[in-house]
């Protein structure tokens, strides 16, 4: 279900947090112990959203880039900075947060981020068989908006996030 949530909550209608499965330990964070539960997908959604959008700030192929903390040695080491794996997330969800206001901006409504009816439908076989990822949904998003710092209804950015990420300039466009 991460890749499922992933591809209706991202901004760009793809794989935003989840591409080629989530790997918590590599970035630190408790894996699932459900794939199927509802409240485990949500967060770990919103917990991992931020390292991807860093793979792409770097320009990296996401295939060949499968290891956060090697990309931040490497990084650190050609440039001499010091950025911790924190500032990683900080930078990608700066980037996660500008598309989400351009989103709105031209429209974008939390109905536009539920599944198509035959994607969220209930699968008739396999480990999802008879699982229900819908009736779980509104939950979910709360959820996951609530762990993004976004409003939980509407999953507009707030505006104590925008000014976390230093993003104060798009306040207005609330």
């Amino acid at each position: 279900w991460a890749e499922l949530f992933d591809t209706c909550v991202t901004n760009t209608s793809t794989l935003e947090s989840t591409w080629a499965g989530v790997h918590p330990q590599l970035v630190d964070i408790s894996a699932v112990t459900d794939p199927f539960s509802h409240e485990e997908m949500s967060t770990l959604n919103a917990r991992f959203n931020g390292v991807r959008m860093f793979d792409d700030c770097l320009g990296t192929c996401r295939i060949a880039a499968t290891d956060p903390k090697l990309q931040l040695e490497c990084l650190n080491a050609v440039t001499g900075w010091e950025l911790t794996l924190e500032d990683i997330f900080t930078i990608g969800c700066r980037v996660v947060n500008q598309l989400r206001m351009f989103n709105f901006r031209h429209g974008m409504k939390r109905e536009d981020e539920w599944p198509s009816k035959r994607y969220g439908s209930i699968p008739v076989d396999g480990p999802a068989k008879g699982k229900n990822i819908m009736e779980k949904w509104d939950w979910m998003l709360e959820n996951y908006y609530t762990l993004m710092g976004w409003h939980p209804k509407t999953g507009e950015p707030l505006p104590e996030t925008l000014k976390k990420l230093r993003l104060e300039e798009l306040i207005k466009d609330l």
